[in-house]
């Protein structure tokens, strides 16, 4: 079968984002997959794979808002920020009660700048940051806005505490564990990660690792369309559907949508996603996506 779809994976602890990806290409090929977001070994959760042409929609899977469970420890730091490489114990930590962590937290909530970990997939200067830094190289980089929708504490036992964490895309929650830690007078270093949602697509939706050759993937895998739920949606009759296929442009007042949307997801009346239209500089509507021709039309 040819394969057209979002496949959300829980991905397991012990292995990195590429291995998943790996994993799902063993299944599905020869259609390409691509992950979107990676997942670092130490932490578990929602890997959401882009399969087939939908790899051409991963910057949009890339850009939704991310759910996750993170358990820390207060009083330490290291190099990667989490567990996986030399604790260091912080001199004179403070020792912090439950209120104290509860109203530093008010301060992470809404737009802040983080400084992303050294230990990242980032390049500096055409080189992954996380190489450089397991070579010993001092790396510097730059803070960056990211959004924090929302933190609760979920539980509090001196020095361990848990949060769920609701943020934008970019987001380090290890570098939000250390800044949380920081604004204590005391370092803090994630212990264990879960990413329990990428959008609307959360651990119960998702399928583990290990299930995967013994699953029906025909109905695990998702419709493309699903990715533009909060979107402006067009209908395509078919002499638009024709126009599509030559890359025909669309006037905006062919169709009822806000002025103010930067995309616009177009489908057919089977409920097929056929193209992803955004704004052109003379006021038209031009297919960025196209996948018109991944479907037969009499």
């Amino acid at each position: 079968m040819s394969y057209f779809g979002i496949l959300p994976v829980n991905k397991p602890i012990g292995i990195s984002s590429r291995k998943a990806a790996d994993c799902v290409k063993k299944v599905v090929r020869p259609a390409k997959v691509g992950h979107t977001g990676t997942l670092d070994p130490l932490a578990s959760g929602v890997l959401v794979m882009c399969i087939g042409p939908a790899t051409r929609l991963a910057d949009i899977v890339q850009k939704m808002p991310k759910t996750y469970v993170g358990e820390f420890r207060l009083g330490l730091t290291s190099e990667s920020e989490d567990i996986e490489s030399e604790l260091r114990p912080v001199d004179s930590a403070p020792l912090i009660s439950e209120d104290e962590m509860r109203s530093a937290l008010q301060a992470f909530v809404g737009t802040i700048s983080q400084v992303p970990p050294a230990f990242s997939a980032l390049k500096v200067d055409g080189r992954r940051a996380y190489k450089l830094a397991r070579q010993g190289v001092a790396v510097e980089l730059e803070p960056r806005e990211v959004k924090i929708h929302s933190l609760e504490l979920l539980q509090f036992a001196y020095p361990d505490f848990k949060l769920k964490i609701e943020c934008g895309s970019g987001t380090y929650v290890r570098s939000l564990g250390r800044d949380i830690g920081e604004s204590l007078n005391s370092g803090a270093v994630m212990t264990a990660l879960l990413r329990s949602a990428v959008g609307p697509f959360d651990v119960e939706r998702s399928v583990p690792l290990d299930q995967l050759e013994s699953c029906e993937l025909r109905d695990s895998i998702i419709e493309p369309g699903e990715l533009f739920f909060d979107s402006a949606k067009v209908r395509l009759d078919e002499s638009q559907i024709q126009l599509l296929k030559n890359g025909h442009m669309f006037l905006r007042d062919e169709f009822q949508i806000p002025l103010e949307a930067d995309k616009v997801a177009a489908f057919d009346n089977n409920d097929q996603l056929l193209a992803v239209l955004c704004p052109h500089r003379d006021g038209r509507l031009k297919p960025r996506l196209n996948f018109v021709h991944h479907y037969d039309f009499d």
